[in-house]
């Protein structure tokens, strides 16, 4: 019995790393498109304090995450590229909520590390940017 149980949770644990992996490479990939603005309307901040794919009350065994309001956009953009579920706010304080069920939430913590990186890796190429070298043959 216990063998099964080692088995099912290993299963589940690679399934999460893939998964996690899959939306690292994703948001990396597209950091360069995003480096201004935002690319299309989906990625607009909320005009309202609500926002989200599904109802708040549908959400079921919920899981609070806060963000800052500045990454939220990207955030929500890449929730929803991954059909994930959710529910938001946006505080007065700067700060988002948004609202998953508890089992997404490897994968919400996925996308934000994702997305953090993604920033910072942009702001690090804005301060040092790329210098073309010649080098001539001796």
């Amino acid at each position: 019995m216990l063998d099964v149980i080692r088995g099912a949770a290993s299963e589940i644990i690679t399934k999460v790393d893939s998964q996690i992996l899959e939306i690292t490479e994703e948001v990396t990939q597209n950091k360069a498109a995003k480096t201004q603005g935002f690319s299309d309307k989906s990625e607009q901040p909320a005009q309202s304090k609500f926002f989200g794919n599904t109802p708040y009350k549908d959400i079921l065994e919920k899981a609070y995450f806060n963000v800052s309001t500045a990454v939220a956009p990207k955030i929500i953009a890449e929730l929803e590229s991954h059909g994930l579920k959710f529910s938001g706010m946006n505080n007065d304080n700067n700060m988002t909520t948004f609202t998953l069920k508890k089992t997404d939430s490897a994968l919400f913590k996925a996308v934000v590390a994702a997305v953090r990186t993604a920033e910072s890796e942009l702001k690090v190429a804005d301060k040092f940017p790329e210098k073309i070298v010649l080098t001539f043959g001796t």
